[in-house]
């Protein structure tokens, strides 16, 4: 039937139909009248220059022009139509134009197939990027078949050396991926370009100069400013030495650099990049118009950055207010802080509902940074408004939801982006802390420290381990079952979360569905000795306490130098939950005294822990402990209300460690007689030298110096070798180097590792990270192996190991559990790295222990472990022997941390 056939058709129609029907026919109509149109449009100019000109590549560059022009006149009109009809939920309105577009673009997409995707020529760029905007805002179900037809086509031009559009169509493939959030993904496909084009360079100067500033965009999104910054800087070298013709590119990378330096703090230098990016905006006509040379932005913000906000308000004030569009996140964040800061509290709150209106209109998801931040400023917007207390419980649901929308859609995410989702979670708990001895709301409290206790641990590690369980667990059909439908009602809870004045009892009814359904997985699971949980909750822990147990997880707030620093626990027994805020100016905070020798020391301990929670200790014989802060130096099991070691704690009650309420509640008390060990020590530090001889009987296992040999480390291997026999791998002397302990790690499937040698800690004890970036803080701590100049293993080398398979790692080395203190994660120590890699149990010490004893408690410990004792059991039993033998100062140093 013809298109004037069918128009006559559905008039006649019309008139014999409802009201109803005839709009939903009237769309229709609209329907085929544009798709002709915007047909025409496009093939009559296509077809009049291919008339003139039959040249391939004018032919497709002319399609391609026409194609533009048609997107740019009538397309996006259609697309702002079908946005806002979206919003109104208008279903027949927004599915007529989508019909529209989607009929033009597959039409246009088969035409030009045929006759232009094997030219190397630059519209490739131009087609796809149209393509693109169009699959990805009306077709997210094709994402993945878009990614694979770019792949094609970059195999197809790298193998062609079609330079131009390989590296064109890289840049296209690494934007998308930005655009759902795939880091690694965006970050292989720019290397793989950036060292193709820059052996290019002077022949396609431009576009590897995009590509490399496009890098710059990832390494700020994983906050890696100082190597962004490098980037920036060498990009400038190569746009003057190359000869850059893009303008708006070379100004679109000086505003990277000025990102870069004011991340940074580098006042001075982001003041000179400014200036040159004001000369070059003035004096260049082509960039009057250019939107990176809107100056005010920088200005702005480096207004907010320094604190002078009556400064940036005046630059608000001046008209920049009119030059920023809804989607410019960071500056509208900035007039948040500012408003807020000025105490012009109403206007802050009326900018955060626009913010947020803005993240429904632009479907910016649940997981994405932007949403938390301003979450985290609308908390702080409350407590302001309410004289320093939180008070709207709306709030911290709305934080509840972001967890549980965070955890369940960072499962499959690549490392990096999981991090890049957990850090802004794990910072709005930090900045819920406070609140703890603030707020008198019994509620609040509860939510508080159910939040806190989830996201404290929350690590990629976590994630990447209930993968691998879920993995062993694929042949279960009740767990293949359970997954599915967790993953259904994920999707639809993910769905009600973006839908704004979505009903909030449904929102609850598919939470409670989906945590039942976690249960029954975790049902499953239990007859495996495997238990993972996503959301831990008060009840979860009492239900796991039995009536002689205490459960005491503290937190801490800030720094020992902070006015407002302060610590806190939360206690748990089997029918009742309290906070309590601990004093503990009196603790001392140095270390040499290690709470041992002191009894006055040891007696202000205890006031400052105990004395609070004294009403729960009658009939408690097991105390379980989550530290934080100063708990993490301090064995509390010495404590005494009289400071008498007759009295302490150790005497009448045992005392286990735990890394988490996660790994409190998965905790594997197995019998494993059969364990495969790799044990350490005897270590030669200088191999140009026989360290071998001699003895050293007050050595101790951790230097900052010279590295003297341990005689008996070597002794402690070789016993745990004599109990063993067969199940024991040596690494001694000058074998014990790093590379051959991470090649055996890699390939030798060890349940048990034991390493003896010099623990060695630089750096302050105080909270120096609050975001726990691993690569500052990880850098701090070390195990000396043979050869020390080259065998240093850092804390965190040890963080990307994956040690999934360990059980247990005992840690015979000085300080293993001492490290720079970060904001709610604990001791970034050598014994925090190994659990960070998956280590389910670790023993470590809290200071330097003498060689010689250092040997007899691991003696004991295998000892009594070889005649069936649970891990915790052997370890208590030992501490237990030693404590009636010997001073604290010599066994309390050690702890098992599950």
């Amino acid at each position: 039937m013809a298109l004037r056939d069918k128009i006559s058709y559905i008039c006649i129609k019309i008139s014999n139909m409802s009201k109803n029907a005839s709009i939903k026919i009237f769309f229709q109509l609209i329907v085929l009248l544009v798709t002709s149109s915007i047909h025409a449009a496009v093939y009559d100019e296509h077809a009049r220059i291919a008339d003139s000109n039959k040249n391939p590549v004018t032919d497709c560059t002319a399609l391609l022009d026409s194609f533009v022009n048609v997107y740019k006149g009538q397309i996006q009109p259609l697309i702002k139509q079908y946005r806002a009809f979206s919003k109104e939920n208008k279903i027949v309105e927004s599915d007529s134009i989508k019909r529209i577009v989607d009929g033009m673009y597959l039409d246009f997409k088969e035409h030009f197939s045929h006759s232009c995707l094997t030219t190397d020529i630059r519209y490739l760029e131009d087609f796809y990027y149209y393509y693109a905007v169009f699959t990805f805002y009306f077709h997210a179900d094709e994402r993945k078949n878009q990614f694979e037809e770019l792949r094609i086509m970059l195999d197809r031009c790298y193998q062609n050396h079609q330079d131009s559009s390989f590296l064109f169509l890289s840049n296209l493939k690494s934007i998308l991926h930005l655009r759902v959030n795939e880091f690694t993904e965006m970050k292989t496909i720019l290397e793989k370009a950036i060292h193709y084009g820059d052996s290019r360079i002077e022949k396609h100067i431009d576009i590897v100069f995009l590509l490399r500033t496009n890098y710059i965009i990832y390494l700020q999104m994983m906050k890696l400013y100082e190597e962004g910054l490098e980037v920036g800087l060498e990009n400038d070298r190569l746009a003057q030495q190359y000869g850059l013709q893009s303008k708006h590119r070379y100004i679109l990378n000086l505003c990277f650099i000025a990102d870069g330096y004011m991340a940074l703090d580098k006042t001075d230098a982001l003041k000179s990049v400014l200036e040159r990016l004001k000369g070059h905006c003035q004096t260049e006509p082509e960039l009057k118009d250019d939107e990176n040379c809107i100056l005010e932005e920088f200005y702005f913000g480096l207004a907010v950055k320094t604190g002078n906000f009556l400064q940036a308000d005046s630059i608000l004030q001046a008209g920049f207010l009119k030059k920023v569009s809804p989607q410019s996140y960071d500056i509208r964040m900035n007039m948040i802080k500012t408003y807020m800061a000025l105490n012009r509290l109403d206007e802050a709150q009326e900018l955060v509902r626009q913010l947020k209106e803005t993240f429904d209109t632009y479907k910016v998801p649940e997981i994405h940074t932007y949403r938390l931040s301003v979450l985290k400023l609308e908390l702080d917007l409350d407590i302001l408004k309410n004289k320093g207390t939180l008070v709207n419980t709306q709030i911290l649901k709305n934080v509840e939801n972001a967890y549980l929308a965070n955890v369940y859609n960072v499962f499959n995410e690549s490392p990096h982006n999981q991090y890049a989702i957990i850090k802004p979670m794990k910072n709005l708990a930090w900045k819920l802390l406070k609140e703890l001895y603030t707020s008198e709301d019994p509620e609040i409290l509860k939510s508080i420290y159910t939040l806190n206790t989830n996201i404290r641990k929350l690590t990629p590690q976590f994630l990447k381990k209930r993968n691998h369980l879920m993995e062993d667990m694929s042949g279960n059909d009740i767990v293949n079952a359970c997954k599915e439908k967790l993953e259904n009602l994920s999707k639809k809870y993910a769905a009600e979360l973006k839908t704004p004045g979505s009903d909030i009892a449904v929102k609850q009814h598919l939470m409670d569905s989906i945590l039942l359904t976690e249960e029954a997985i975790q049902s499953s699971i239990v007859g495996n000795l495997k238990y993972m949980i996503l959301n831990i909750r008060i009840e979860t822990i009492k239900e796991h306490l039995d009536n002689h147990q205490l459960y005491m997880e503290f937190f801490s707030h800030g720094t020992n130098n902070e006015k407002d620093s302060a610590l806190f626990v939360a206690v748990i027994s089997d029918n009742k939950f309290e906070i309590k805020k601990i004093n503990y100016e009196r603790i001392s905070t140095n270390r040499d005294r290690n709470f041992t020798n002191d009894a006055r020391q040891n007696m202000y301990g205890y006031e400052s822990i105990f004395k609070p929670v004294e009403g729960y200790l009658k009939d408690i014989k097991e105390i379980i402990v989550v530290s934080d802060g100063i708990v993490n130096t301090l064995p509390i099991e010495i404590l005494s209300p009289d400071g008498t070691r007759k009295n302490s704690l150790i005497n009448r009650i045992e005392f286990r460690y735990f890394n988490s309420s996660k790994s409190f509640v998965e905790r594997q008390n197995t019998k494993d007689n059969d364990m495969k060990i790799l044990a350490l020590g005897g270590i030669n530090y200088d191999c140009s030298k026989n360290q071998e001889t001699g003895s050293d009987l007050i050595a101790l296992r951790g230097v900052t110096d010279t590295l003297t040999y341990l005689p008996y480390t070597l002794h402690e291997v070789k016993n745990i070798q004599s109990l063993y026999t067969n199940n024991v791998d040596l690494l001694t002397g000058c074998a014990a180097t790093k590379d051959r302990f991470v090649s055996m790690l890699k390939n030798g499937h060890y349940s048990t590792i034991h390493i003896s040698t010099h623990g060695i800690v630089y750096g302050t004890l105080d909270i120096t990270d609050p975001e726990f970036l691993y690569l500052k803080s990880g850098n701090t701590a070390f195990l000396a192996l043979a050869n020390s100049t080259e065998g240093y293993l850092s804390a965190y080398e040890i963080t990307n190991m994956d040690l999934q398979s360990v059980d247990m790692i005992y840690l015979s080395a000085c300080s293993s559990g001492i490290g720079p203190a970060t904001l709610g994660h604990g001791m970034f120590s050598i014994g925090e790295a190994f659990y960070a890699a998956g280590v389910n149990k670790v023993i470590l010490s809290l200071w330097d222990i003498p060689d010689a004893f250092a040997s007899k408690f691991s003696d004991k410990f295998y000892e009594t472990l070889a005649i069936g004792k649970t891990v915790p059991d052997a370890f208590n039993q030992t501490k237990k022997y030693f404590s009636e033998k010997y001073p604290p100062v010599n066994w309390a140093a050690y702890r098992l941390v599950e």
